[in-house]
């Protein structure tokens, strides 16, 4: 590539070159700026700067609360981000600022911060000669618009729930756009005498209509809904409603105790006007009374208050701690269960597969075999037997006959034939019932010349009566029945020689 020339006056700059293979040398940079990070030297790791203590240091999670309920979602302080601008927020609601907010502004800014809790003081009259009482309105959203102009009869108006979700279900009312209107001058008690008329008398619930010439009484200007901060919601959120006065106690029980009567006039007010009748009988509603409508739901309004109350109570369906801990115990309990089970049958079938001892097989008749054996440990048995305890059900027949047929080919043998392995012998050995109770005594399935047991008067016998039995099968002699009774009747005959 062909070299640019230089501009006039320009200087060129002279670079060090590697000089016999040799890196040319760079100056050192600058402290701190383009340091480079020592690296792995020999196999071991580089060593960093230690961490600067509270920076990129692990803050444990919180817990999060799991809220199934309003009241508990707006005890929740994390959740409101306004609490100390909550006068300020109030102040915004107050008829007599400096700077009156119109009512159309408030509840823009209220849809508009949906993600803020909002709670809201109302007063509504169930029919226009009764007394209204006191809701508590929140989680207001608008029903938008479809996008494809679907056109539904609840587009563009504004809803909101009305008290606590109670039995699983809660009131979805639908509210005009002036909820946030100014009330225009009512004539009510002032605050002193508002205060002695309280005291004057307890029991009253609502004040007459005043006249302009009523002593001890003043204009007062309000909104129709009157904000409330979150703090206080849970205290009304019934959703059978409350008496002016009622919730007039409440909150001023609670304006005190925080320190809160300056900032919450108000919220104050509101309640005065709201605790004045609009005929001078004590009946009608008050000026603050607001029309609420229960609207006929229909799936497109359902779907958009759940997607509301979804967003709000996400976990409310889960079930409470303290059945979750009950469920968390028995689901452990059937898991302990199913494992102790599976162990069980493990080890049985591990048990199967082991070749199964004598004592493991005859149990309680162990120590009349080891008796009859005249042996001291089970080790002491012949092999037969281990072979026979060993063995399957259906392998033990086999085993027994094998076992006659080759001690009858042995050296051992009392006769050239193989005695014969009777059902009768294979239960007898089983139940170590195969030895008779006398050495008289020939009803035993093996008779003497297969097991010789007793004195040695009784072997002796069974070794000739043996011998005899053998000598006839061999030379092919015919047995008649009295030789029969012969072999029976050892004391009477003798040995047959």
């Amino acid at each position: 590539m062909a070299q640019q020339p230089l501009a006039a006056g320009a200087q060129p700059i002279a670079l060090p070159l590697a000089a016999q293979g040799q890196q040319a040398q760079l100056p050192p940079p600058i402290a701190g700026v383009g340091a480079a990070v020592p690296l792995a030297v020999q196999g071991q790791q580089a060593q960093l700067p230690p961490l600067i203590a509270g920076v990129g240091a692990a803050v444990p999670l919180a817990t999060p609360i799991v809220h199934r309920s309003f009241a508990s979602f707006y005890s929740d302080d994390t959740l409101d981000p306004l609490p100390a601008r909550a006068a300020a927020v109030l102040g915004r609601f107050a008829p007599d600022a400096q700077v009156v907010q119109a009512g159309a502004d408030l509840l823009t800014t209220t849809l508009e911060n949906a993600s803020i809790p909002h709670t809201f003081l109302c007063c509504t009259a169930l029919h226009p000669k009764g007394q209204a009482k006191v809701y508590l309105l929140h989680a207001f959203s608008r029903y938008p618009q479809a996008p494809d102009g679907t056109v539904t009869p609840w587009d563009r108006r504004i809803f909101c729930y009305l008290g606590e979700i109670n039995q699983g279900n809660i009131m979805t009312v639908a509210v005009p756009g002036s909820i946030f209107n100014l009330v225009n001058n009512t004539r009510v008690y002032d605050e002193a005498t508002f205060a002695n008329e309280f005291v004057q008398q307890p029991r009253t619930e609502y004040f007459p209509k005043l006249t302009a010439q009523a002593a001890g009484s003043t204009l007062l200007r309000t909104r129709y809904a009157m904000r409330l901060p979150t703090k206080y919601a849970p205290l009304l959120l019934s959703p059978r409603c409350y008496h002016p006065k009622n919730v007039y106690d409440l909150l001023i029980e609670a304006f005190t105790a925080d320190n809160f009567l300056i900032e919450a006039r108000p919220i104050l007010n509101w309640l005065r006007v709201s605790m004045h009748a609009t005929r001078a009988d004590n009946t009608g509603p008050p000026a603050t009374n607001l029309a609420l409508v229960a609207p006929f739901l229909d799936e497109d309004l359902i779907m958009h208050r759940a997607h509301v109350l979804n967003m709000m109570l996400p976990n409310r369906a889960a079930p409470a701690a303290g059945l979750e801990a009950a469920l968390t115990q028995f689901a452990n309990a059937v898991i302990t269960q199913t494992n102790e089970v599976r162990t069980a049958r493990l080890a049985r079938d591990i048990e199967r597969e082991l070749p199964t001892t004598p004592t493991a097989k005859f149990g309680m008749l162990m120590e009349s075999l080891k008796n009859l054996l005249a042996v001291q440990e089970e080790a002491e048995l012949p092999d037969f037997w281990f072979q026979f305890s060993a063995a399957k059900k259906k392998q033990e027949f086999s085993i027994l006959r094998e076992c006659l047929e080759s001690y009858a080919r042995s050296e051992h043998a009392f006769v050239s034939i193989a005695p014969i392995a009777t059902p009768k012998l294979h239960a007898d050995l089983a139940t170590v019932t195969f030895l008779a109770d006398h050495h008289d005594d020939l009803k035993g399935s093996i008779q003497p010349f297969c097991v010789m047991d007793g004195s040695e008067e009784h072997q002796a016998t069974g070794v000739e009566l043996s011998r005899s039995f053998g000598l006839l099968y061999e030379r092919e002699f015919g047995i008649s029945f009295s030789d029969l009774e012969a072999f029976k009747c050892l004391k009477s005959y003798g040995p047959i020689h």
